[in-house]
């Protein structure tokens, strides 16, 4: 092909930019109806899982680990509406928000709203899953682990597990 500038009187270029559409066509044939492939589209962030490998210093064995409960709070912002509407007297009342943090403002005295959303995988059903993950420093290893929390409502816990390697100690008889 020619310059930038020239290009377009180029027939190579048009040649080029025919097949590239001819191939895209093809593709778009080829392809699924919409239809069938909707839920493939559109799977939502809880559908997938998170295998550990359970390797601490090259070696993969489950034995060598040891699981550390975590409580996982998660205090929801203020302001944080999900269009969840109440019905009252057989009609729905735009103006309220069943899951509405306003109606309990006094427990706001006693907690910090705030999430660190680095580690936060959302789904936009009010499913979150939150992770929680150790790296080894005296030896080489990674654990991943996740709960799962409705961001619905205002405070909310679940437990996830932190596995870390276990040093020195015979715990084998406590599993």
């Amino acid at each position: 092909m020619n310059d930038i500038d020239v290009s377009p009187n180029d027939p190579v270029f048009y040649l080029h930019h025919c097949y590239v559409d001819k191939v895209w066509q093809d593709f778009r044939d080829n392809s699924k109806s919409a239809i069938e492939c909707e839920d493939d589209e559109y799977k939502s962030v809880m559908d997938s899982s998170y295998q550990n490998s359970f390797v601490i210093d090259g070696e993969a064995d489950v034995s060598q680990w040891a699981f550390i409960p975590v409580t996982l709070m998660y205090i929801r912002p203020m302001g944080q509406h999900f269009g969840c509407n109440p019905v009252r007297n057989g009609s729905i009342d735009d103006n309220d928000d069943i899951y509405s943090n306003d109606k309990s403002s006094k427990l706001w005295d006693y907690f910090k709203p705030g999430v660190d959303k680095r580690r936060v995988s959302d789904s936009q059903s009010g499913a979150t899953k939150f992770f929680v993950q150790s790296d080894g420093i005296s030896y080489k290893g990674r654990y991943i682990d996740y709960g799962i929390i409705d961001t619905r409502q205002m405070v909310y816990e679940t437990v996830a597990y932190v596995g870390v390697k276990i040093l020195g100690v015979d715990l084998q008889h406590l599993m």
